[in-house]
């Protein structure tokens, strides 16, 4: 399968193609990158609208973190609960992938404890300060989130990756789009 890599012109929205693009064919199905919902249009107007990207581009835009406002769309958690963090644009399964600083970490294992909010089958979640590590038990066994460096339009931040298989809404995005 020859997958394809293009950013729209206009929105900078990286999208994903996961076969040849026949200009004869009827349509053109693509997603977000990383997953999400399929959408199509006709090959001339996707070739107007977006543009291939190479590997060296993506390499580019997966280096580059950008603040962004970020949120569950989760049963129970509410609709308020916004945090800031960093995002590359990379998605899982359509959903965000927030990288956040130890403060907004620290904010956001507090009211998930305190909440008596269980992940993984009753996991649970909590921030080591001797090994300055985000650990997520479950049954089976602890996951260790350990801080990384990022770029970022005001220099370099240390943060913590904490998608976790959460379905974690990038509401710059939805403001952008009101």
């Amino acid at each position: 399968m020859l997958l394809s890599h293009w950013r729209h012109k206009q929105t900078d929205w990286i999208v994903q193609v996961d076969g040849p693009i026949d200009p004869h064919a009827d349509k053109v199905v693509f997603h977000g990158r990383g997953g999400g919902f399929g959408k199509s249009t006709d090959p001339q107007t996707f070739l107007n609208d977006f543009v291939l990207l190479t590997d060296n581009d993506l390499q580019t835009i997966d280096a580059t973190f950008v603040p962004f406002q970020f949120g569950f769309d989760w049963e129970g958690m509410q609709p308020n609960e916004i945090y800031h963090g960093y995002t590359n644009g990379r998605t899982w399964n359509g959903w965000a992938i927030p990288h956040v600083e130890k403060a907004v970490l620290l904010q956001w294992v507090k009211k998930t404890t305190d909440d008596g909010f269980q992940i993984f089958d009753g996991g649970t979640l909590r921030f080591d300060e001797d090994r300055d590590a985000l650990i997520v038990t479950n049954e089976d066994d602890d996951i260790v989130i350990e801080p990384e460096w990022i770029n970022t339009p005001t220099g370099e931040k240390m943060v913590w990756e904490i998608s976790l298989g959460f379905c974690w809404v990038n509401f710059t995005d939805l403001e952008e789009d009101a």
